[in-house]
């Protein structure tokens, strides 16, 4: 249950307006941060709400989701596979979910973010380390 405090001050904030601008200044962020991820991940399969705050890159063989956490993760972007959102024992796509609307960086931050698995996508590897 919510503590009453709690809800007293969504409701204000509600009521008289910040949240109406709070609101406002989310959507238009996730806007701009949809529209760069898009054009810079052209040419690869994403799906994606227009208003949504994340969307899922499928990922081009030969990539694997774990190789291209992996690879993601040593260049500095946390970024989780599809495997983490999987119900029950399915198996999981090769893909990965980008967050674009997170709260705690800037548009620049997550460019930098998004340009980074773009160019993730333009490397050759695609596979994990050779074992012999």
């Amino acid at each position: 249950m919510t503590p009453p405090q709690m809800a007293e001050i969504a409701r204000r904030g509600l009521e008289d307006g910040p949240g109406e601008e709070l609101a406002k200044w989310q959507a238009d962020a996730a806007g701009r941060r949809l529209d760069y991820a898009v054009q810079a991940l052209k040419g690869q399969t994403i799906s994606c709400h227009p208003a949504g705050h994340f969307m899922w890159l499928e990922l081009p063989a030969p990539w694997r989701a774990s190789d291209f956490k992996n690879e993601a993760e040593a260049r500095g972007v946390l970024v989780p596979s599809a495997e983490s959102f999987v119900v029950g024992r399915h198996p999981a796509p090769h893909a990965m979910r980008i967050g674009i609307g997170t709260h705690n960086a800037d548009d620049d931050t997550v460019a930098r973010g998004i340009d980074i698995l773009a160019d993730i996508l333009k490397s050759p590897s695609g596979v994990g380390p050779l074992v012999v």
